[in-house]
């Protein structure tokens, strides 16, 4: 009997957290129904620890385990297709190596599997590093809600999907379609809005059923890395305009842009110099949104005692926000 649903864990030298991912799973599968569940490992091409680990459990647990390795790194987007390529369960659970699931979280996904879905979005907790809850519900729904509407289901979720451990795919709808997005990091998000090309049945469940652990980092990380993964969800998003209602096109923009003035300090905080080809995508894609032509465009040329008042301005408002929600 084929499994109902397989957890497919991407990972990349992910020998530090993948032992926590891997047993908040296996300590719920006694509540779940014996052969239901498919826990599925696609390393790229790790040089850690990584297959070392895994192979103890492959060991141990035969019959729930899958392990693919790469014989080459081919990115994260390539990864996340050989997952569904190799899955065995009519669902796929996408889980990054360092999230965990939250008690009972296997059995309630399982239940509510046995009804028919093209796509469930989960709601998450963010947790700091050692996941110690910073906020309980990423989503703030007071009861699981269905969508046959793609546009009354984005409304509700929005960006939300791009955090990879919310995702439950049908194998059947993520499909071929939307590879030119492969490479962007958002292969995952692409593939949902092609979902709205069709008559889809989605689900988004209101209880967390994840802990995300998340890093607030400072000006020392990629933050070059993150303002071109924000210009390419910003090319995801419009490509996909047609499919989606104008408001909801616009509400998704803003949130994909609302962190870029940080990126941008952070950025010339770090002495990384941002490209010209960047520079131009910036100023091409902001052209339209006044806030960001008038104001945001500027912190790439304000000296650098002002960048790091504003910088310092964005993270107390984040603390802020975050200790009133």
């Amino acid at each position: 009997m084929k499994p109902l649903i397989t957890v497919g864990i991407p990972t990349y030298n992910g020998s530090k957290y993948i032992s926590e991912t891997i047993d908040s799973i296996l300590i719920q599968m006694e509540f779940v129904p014996e052969g239901f569940v498919e826990i599925l490992i696609s390393d790229n091409c790790s040089d850690d620890d990584t297959a070392k680990i895994i192979a103890g459990y492959c060991k141990k647990y035969p019959d729930i385990f899958s392990y693919y390795k790469n014989v080459e790194n081919v990115g994260f987007d390539k990864n996340l297709n050989l997952i569904f390529e190799r899955a065995q369960g009519k669902y796929v659970w996408l889980l990054s190596d360092d999230d965990v699931l939250i008690s009972d979280a296997l059995k309630t996904i399982t239940e509510l599997l046995k009804k028919d879905f093209d796509y469930i979005h989960l709601n998450w907790s963010e947790c700091n590093q050692k996941l110690k809850v910073n906020n309980h519900k990423a989503l703030k729904l007071l009861k699981n809600e269905t969508f046959f509407d793609f546009n009354l289901f984005l409304t509700k979720v929005k960006t939300s999907p791009i955090f990879i451990s919310s995702n439950i795919f049908k194998k059947s709808s993520w499909g071929k379609d939307a590879n030119e997005f492969i490479g962007t990091g958002w292969l995952h998000y692409a593939k949902l809005f092609n979902i709205s090309k069709r008559p889809s049945k989605i689900l988004v469940v209101s209880n967390p059923t994840v802990k995300y652990r998340w890093s607030e980092g400072g000006w020392k990380t990629n933050h070059l890395f993150n303002i071109k993964l924000t210009l390419t969800l910003f090319d995801l998003i419009n490509f996909y305009k047609d499919y989606i209602s104008p408001k909801v096109l616009q509400e998704c923009i803003d949130i994909t842009l609302s962190e870029l003035h940080f990126e941008i300090c952070a950025s010339r905080l770090s002495k990384e110099i941002i490209p010209a080809d960047i520079l131009d995508k910036l100023k091409k894609n902001l052209i339209p949104f006044w806030r960001f032509q008038f104001f945001y465009l500027k912190l790439l040329k304000i000296p650098l005692p002002v960048v790091r008042v504003f910088y310092w301005g964005c993270k107390a408002q984040r603390k802020i926000f975050s200790i009133l929600h």
